[in-house]
Order: C-alpha cells, then sequence, then structure tokens
C-alpha cells in the first residue's frame, strides 16, 4: 500500500510541474500529508531474527543430553539390583549355617526331665530342640490328626497323617503334667490305635506351625486340621490351652508295632531353605547380573562402520 501511494503522489507532483503552477515546498506538503511513514523492511526484521535465535534452541541439546546420560545409567540398574540379591543370599547362607549348628548342639545334649515343667513354664523358648524325656499314658480317645503329610522313608514316599495324642500324668506320679506327642500314622491305620499303656517317651518342645495361604484353616467343630495350632488343640482336647507340645524323636521303635512313626531327627533339624540352596541362589542372581550387564556395555559400546 505504501509504494502504490507513493507512487501516485510522484506522479501528481510531475504533473503540477510540468504545468508550472505549484513550487516544490506545496510538492513536499502534499507528501507528508497524504503519504503513510513506511514500515521497516522485510529484509531488515528477518536479519534481526537470524542473527537473535530464541533461547530455548540452545538449551534442547542439553536437555538431551541429561536424557541420554540418564537412559545409559539406567542400563546398569537391574545388574546392580541382581548382584544385591547374591550378595544378600550369602549372608542368608551363613545365618542357615549357624543356625543348623546351633539346633544340631542342643540335640546333642542330654535330655531333660520332662516331668518337673509345667505348662507355664517362662522358659519354654529357652528350650527348644532340647531333649526331653517324660513318662505317662496315652489317652488315646483324644488323639487328633493333622494333615493329610507325606514323608519319605529310605527313599519311599508314605501318605499319612500326623497324630497328636495327650500323654496324661501317671496317677502314681503326681508330679506328672500334661503333653502333647507328634508322631505319624499312616491312613489305613487311624483306626488301629494301641491300647493304652504307661510309657516313657523322648521328645524335643516345639511350638504351633505357621501356615501358608495356601493351607486351609482348621475346623475344630468337624474334627478337621491341616496345620498344628497347640492352644486351639489343647482346647479341643480338653486341656490348658498353654500345654507343653512335644515331637516324638524316640528312634526305639518296636518292629512289630512301627506305627505311629516318630519325628526323624535330621529332618527336625533341616530347614525348607538349606545353605546348599542358598548357594545355588548366589550363583544364580551373580550370572544373571554378569549377563544384564554385559548386555548394558554392548549396547553403549559405538557401532563399526563397515
Amino acid at each position: 500500500m505504501a509504494s502504490t501511494a507513493a507512487s501516485i503522489s510522484k506522479a501528481l507532483a510531475n504533473n503540477l510541474n510540468r504545468r508550472g503552477g505549484v513550487s516544490a515546498a506545496a510538492v513536499a506538503s502534499f507528501q507528508a500529508k497524504c503519504l503513510p511513514p513506511l514500515a521497516p523492511s522485510f529484509s531488515s526484521s528477518a536479519a534481526a531474527a537470524i542473527s537473535e535465535p530464541p533461547s530455548s534452541t540452545s538449551s534442547q541439546p542439553q536437555d538431551k543430553q541429561k536424557g541420554s546420560r540418564w537412559s545409559k545409567l539406567l542400563l546398569f540398574v537391574p545388574g546392580g539390583i541382581t548382584f544385591g540379591l547374591g550378595t544378600w543370599q550369602i549372608f542368608r547362607r551363613q545365618d542357615k549355617i549357624e543356625m543348623l549348628e546351633y539346633r544340631q548342639k542342643r540335640m546333642d545334649l542330654e535330655p531333660i526331665s520332662g516331668n518337673f515343667l509345667a505348662p507355664s513354664s517362662d522358659n519354654l523358648d529357652a528350650l527348644e530342640f532340647r531333649r526331653v524325656l517324660c513318662k505317662g499314658l496315652f489317652d488315646e480317645k483324644k488323639s487328633i490328626y493333622v494333615g493329610p503329610r507325606s514323608r519319605s522313608i529310605s527313599g519311599v514316599t508314605e501318605n499319612g497323617y500326623y497324630i497328636i495324642t495327650p500323654l496324661m500324668p501317671i496317677p502314681s506320679n503326681p508330679e506328672s503334667y500334661l503333653y502333647v506327642l507328634f508322631d505319624l500314622i499312616p491312613c489305613n491305620l487311624q483306626e488301629q490305635i494301641a491300647p493304652v499303656t504307661p510309657l516313657e517317651v523322648v521328645g524335643v518342645i516345639r511350638g504351633s506351625e505357621k501356615p501358608s495361604i495356601f493351607v486351609p484353616a482348621n475346623d475344630p467343630s468337624s474334627g478337621q486340621w491341616f496345620y498344628v495350632d497347640v492352644p486351639a488343640i489343647a482346647r479341643a482336647c480338653g486341656l490348658p490351652e498353654n500345654t507343653i507340645y512335644i515331637e516324638d524323636i524316640n528312634e526305639n521303635v518296636n518292629p512289630s508295632r512301627p506305627y505311629p512313626i516318630p519325628k526323624d531327627v535330621n529332618m527336625l533339624i533341616r530347614s525348607s531353605v538349606m545353605p546348599q540352596d542358598h548357594l545355588n541362589y548366589t550363583l544364580t542372581w551373580y550370572s544373571l547380573s554378569a549377563a544384564v550387564t554385559f548386555m548394558a556395555f554392548k549396547r553403549l559400546m559405538p557401532k563399526k562402520n563397515r
């Protein structure tokens, strides 16, 4: 628009000059009144824009460099985690070795008399894995079956139930207390329990089992027991809740009457996860750590141009 007005003004000025009736001052006054001021040219503004780029464009390469650095570090996180898990298994293995040695030493001690251990004794935790010797009469009518369970004997797996039977005081020995015994009896021999006779029992004081989430809840009303809950079993037998619970480990079994089978001492000391298992876990985690770390280095190595 400005260029068009300028050309029109120039044409009018030339026409008036040819006619000789208008001065140069009048022409200049006319141009000042009729023509708008000229705007800056496009070339100058474009040059200014090019010479002063936006500040955001300069920060973009720095942000990309930071993001690239963090992404590279994240590649080594799996290797660090797996290495830490392998190291943790080493400590767990050492703890398990010490625990098994402690149990074995306790089992090697001479048995203590269990007839002088009152149900309300406060030192039962300190007596864990100590062998005890107690005398009494089995009350077979109050036996409770826990299971079904399985047990491997000489490489042969047998299915059956754990039988828990109260050991009642001998009438001639008023210092006897109530006990609960732990044995295994086959499924087809549940009704073939031996008659009540006074006997001597060697066992180990234990506590209740901690069932996993897959084990059903006990149902005392229907007589279904899936795990050992000492207070609940004691109530079902009509005994005090603080009745002592003993696992029978007497190895002097009558060959003619092998059932119920006493608890195997080696199985009693064993843990669900042994030191060798922790060593295998350590090797597995370390191998996995080495593999993922090698993959991370391989990913960051520059590719060779062919």
